[in-house]
């Protein structure tokens, strides 16, 4: 590897672990560790201005700049294309995704949420989160068991040609595709964080990604996330 190359790839890790982690951290509160529910009814919904309170919202960035997501239109859309459906296929859920929906008039929310730094298992290591502070949401007048907070979101392709080729076959060049989630899973009904991590996913492949690529990408981002968690 060059020494422009390496210069780039460490300056890549930095942009996507941010200032509190540089590897994928999850934890599950203490009451969520010996417990797992079967068939919990759960909501996937992306934090974002149209439930928060603007003053918070925009104090949250002040808070830790990190936390802003880095992404595409394009890559959001296939980000979320997936990632509900991996859910309803790994977990025992009952799984309600928002993650594609614009029209939410029929979500009810009286969660108030502040700027919070929660613990990770390294002493002295914290993730900062726009955090639910208490309340709860509803669709359609009915409280689903936890909801899925997706919050920071950022998606990376470093496009690499083979050889000296310019223009030829989707299969000339590598694609390295790096992807950071940070979640937290509400109980909405017993109005406590449950869980909460920031995950870290690299995938290499050869010429244009293609569906399996987010298929497999989406399942490892449900099945950790499950893991962790107190759902299965």
């Amino acid at each position: 590897m060059g020494k422009r190359n390496y210069l780039l790839a460490i300056a890549l890790v930095f942009i996507l672990a941010g200032c509190s982690t540089q590897k994928s951290v999850q934890i599950v509160s203490e009451g969520y560790k010996t417990t797992k529910i079967n068939n919990a009814s759960l909501v996937i919904l992306p934090l974002s201005e149209k439930f928060v309170d603007a003053e918070v919202w925009e104090n949250h960035f002040q808070f830790d700049s990190t936390n802003s997501s880095d992404i595409s239109h394009h890559n959001r859309f296939l980000f979320f294309e997936y990632y509900g459906t991996a859910f309803s296929r790994v977990s025992t859920s009952n799984v309600k995704d928002l993650s594609t929906i614009t029209n939410l008039a029929n979500v009810n929310s009286s969660i108030e949420y502040e700027n919070v730094k929660l613990a990770t298992d390294k002493e002295g290591e914290f993730l900062t989160f726009l955090a639910p502070k208490n309340g709860t949401l509803t669709i359609d007048n009915n409280e689903p068991d936890f909801v899925l907070f997706t919050q920071t979101l950022r998606w990376k392709n470093e496009l690499k040609s083979q050889g000296n080729v310019i223009m030829g076959s989707e299969n000339d060049y590598s694609v390295n595709i790096n992807i950071k989630l940070k979640y937290l899973i509400w109980d909405n009904k017993n109005e406590r964080i449950a869980s909460y991590g920031v995950l870290l996913k690299n995938e290499s492949l050869m010429g244009v990604p293609k569906s399996p690529t987010y298929e497999k990408i989406a399942t490892e981002f449900a099945l950790d996330i499950i893991e962790a968690s107190p759902i299965y």
